[in-house]
């Protein structure tokens, strides 16, 4: 056997593997960058936080996470980059304010994150981790003071700091949505995450949610009447002293770092406000909406540092294009509202 042929022939072998995996290297490179901008497109990897990105790069498209449980994630990243003077937080009821409405102050809307009085506290907590507001606007409604409100929220939790789960679940929700529905591949939209697409809803990029029209149709349909509220939202005999607890210590924390808190009530309506006040077969559940109205919690409000401004009684709930379903306001609806907000002057004096 001739050795030193053999030992002439293996920098060619070597050559021919190296140029052979640099190869395959660059074709993986070439398929995965790609791959990986898709998956990123449709809201799968290891956290929201890469669709908040997106939105940074791409601000007048609507982004949505594909589970309502991580739309905290997705927004504290929204808010590190705006750095807010404002943010608004509560629940669904919050999602129509928006950052032309305080301008020319930073705003960000945090809606959609908190639906419990303990849920607002917590992600309160979150938000001055990343930013520092020096005015909070909290949508407080009569039902966030019922505890059957807060168990029967409790699965909306926010959920942080757990890529692989995140990961693992977006994952499966893109496949199996792709399985079902292959059509949303076409790129061709100005939406970001899979949720978005298929539903042409979400959050704008100040935070405030953007209902699609399909939606809007659909509730007008069958949601613009008391019923609605009464299937939504949880009454009870008085306001919980539990509940009430937690405002407080939410008022403690704000005065603690100098946050000015600012509570509003927007419009419900009219058809929902009057089965408040007068169905007989609902008084005892409507107790908390009473107590709630009263003077005394108004004077209570105050007293624990909360500046409360109460607009469900107001003429704009008289007015169905003023809504969406009984509670949520639209897009004419919520100018209205913040044109009477902005009527008060004391209103004025702490946000503007």
């Amino acid at each position: 056997m001739d050795l030193t042929n053999e030992e002439g022939l293996r920098p060619a072998s070597e050559l021919r593997m190296r140029t052979y995996l640099a190869l395959v290297a660059l074709c993986s490179t070439l398929i995965a960058v790609p791959l990986l901008t898709l998956a990123t497109w449709f809201g799968v990897g290891f956290g929201p936080t890469a669709l908040a990105t997106l939105q940074a790069q791409w601000p007048d498209h609507i982004a949505l996470p594909f589970d309502l449980r991580y739309y905290s994630a997705f927004k504290l990243r929204r808010i590190a980059a705006v750095r807010p003077e404002i943010v608004a937080i509560g629940s669904s009821r919050a999602g129509g304010f928006t950052a032309e409405d305080f301008a020319p102050r930073r705003f960000y809307n945090f809606g959609f994150t908190a639906w419990s009085a303990r849920q607002v506290a917590d992600e309160l907590g979150r938000v001055t981790q990343v930013a520092k507001p020096n005015v909070v606007i909290l949508s407080l409604d009569y039902f966030i003071l019922v505890d059957e409100w807060e168990r029967q929220t409790s699965d909306r939790k926010q959920i942080h700091d757990q890529p692989l789960r995140y990961f693992i679940a977006s994952a499966s929700h893109f496949a199996r949505t792709l399985w079902e529905r292959p059509e949303i591949l076409n790129l061709a939209t100005s939406y970001l995450g899979i949720q978005a697409m298929i539903s042409k809803e979400g959050f704008a990029a100040d935070g405030a949610y953007h209902f699609a029209p399909d939606h809007i149709a659909a509730a007008a349909k069958t949601d613009l009447n008391a019923r609605h509220l009464e299937r939504s939202f949880f009454g009870g005999p008085e306001m919980s002293p539990r509940q009430k607890h937690e405002l407080e210590r939410i008022a403690d924390w704000c005065k603690a770092r100098h946050i000015t808190l600012v509570a509003v009530q927007l419009p419900i309506l009219k058809d929902a406000v009057d089965f408040l006040d007068h169905d007989e077969r609902y008084y005892s559940n409507a107790g908390v909406w009473r107590d709630f109205e009263a003077n005394e919690t108004r004077k209570w409000l105050s007293q624990i540092g909360i500046h409360f401004f109460d607009l469900a009684r107001s003429d704009i709930g008289a007015s169905a294009e003023n809504f969406i379903d009984s509670v949520h306001l639209s897009k004419t609806g919520m100018r209205r509202a913040m044109n009477e907000l902005d009527a008060l002057p004391d209103f004025r004096r702490l946000t503007r």
